[in-house]
């Protein structure tokens, strides 16, 4: 499912059940930080894994994406489609 910024994300995460999220971190009306750290601080959702793909590219930006509980953070910059899907491969294992 899609959702068009964090805030419809979140919602539809209360909503319904998901086995992972992967969310960009520049969004309108709520960030995918602020979405990260509202799965986090939510006890239904908090295992859930998050991977924020972002344009934002800084050790700033990923040791905050990492310090509100990504579980991976990827730049777009160097995205790999092969990585991504091992990525998600291996938090799906995780979570079985």
């Amino acid at each position: 499912m899609t959702a068009r910024d964090g805030m419809e994300a979140f919602a539809m995460l209360k909503d319904d059940k998901f086995d992972m999220v992967v969310s960009d971190v520049d969004m309108p009306r709520m960030n995918g930080f602020t979405l990260t750290e509202k799965i986090r601080a939510d006890t239904r959702l908090a295992r859930l894994p998050v991977v924020l793909v972002t344009a934002l590219d800084t050790k700033e930006d990923r040791a905050h994406g990492i310090a509100v509980g990504a579980d991976i953070y990827m730049e777009k910059s160097g995205f790999e489609k092969e990585r991504f899907l091992s990525v998600i491969h291996e938090l799906l294992q995780g979570d079985s």
